[in-house]
């Protein structure tokens, strides 16, 4: 597997050309951090991360699986102005900020990711729970029940989004 090396066929494969250099550090990163050597890992793929998506997103796992939050979330801004809006960067990103701590950040891009009506409709739902749980710890009431009410109307059908709604208008003495 990729987790072990060496690959045999690996050197054979870019000796013979039927494998670019590129690729060829791309799989050795992703094996260098399967064996825990992230510092490697890392030192591989940022050369390659600014032309090839794969590396970009090879990087960012490594440095996720790191807890290295801070800098996947600068790697994912880079991977999007780079590549496009691609979702993949997008979510990745929208994870690091909240395990980075950084609550208002992606609670801001998860308002800009509801935004968006090609949003699946599982990550509209997800997201809009969290967001409802996040405003919820901080008492906006009146976000909590926007998130709860747009939740229903999107069609979740668990008691959570009611709860959350009953609760939000309560706070606000409107019950």
């Amino acid at each position: 597997g990729l987790g072990a090396w060496p690959i045999p066929e690996l050197d054979e494969l870019q000796a013979s050309g039927r494998i670019d250099a590129v690729d060829y550090d791309i799989l050795t990163a992703h094996s260098e951090a399967a064996r825990g050597l992230t510092a490697a890992a890392v030192r591989r793929l940022r050369p390659h991360a600014p032309r090839r998506s794969a590396a970009a997103e090879i990087l960012i796992d490594v440095l996720a699986e790191a807890k290295r939050y801070s800098e996947v979330a600068d790697e994912c801004d880079r991977a999007i102005r780079r590549f496009g809006g691609d979702a993949v960067f997008i979510h990745k990103r929208l994870n690091a900020l909240a395990l980075d701590g950084r609550d208002d950040e992606a609670a801001a891009l998860a308002t800009k990711i509801l935004s968006n009506p090609a949003t699946q409709h599982e990550v509209r739902l997800t997201l809009r729970r969290q967001l409802a749980a996040r405003y919820a710890t901080c008492h906006d009431w009146a976000a909590v029940e926007e998130q709860c009410s747009a939740a229903l109307a999107e069609g979740d059908a668990g008691t959570e989004m009611q709860w959350g709604l009953i609760a939000a208008r309560f706070n606000q003495g409107h019950l």
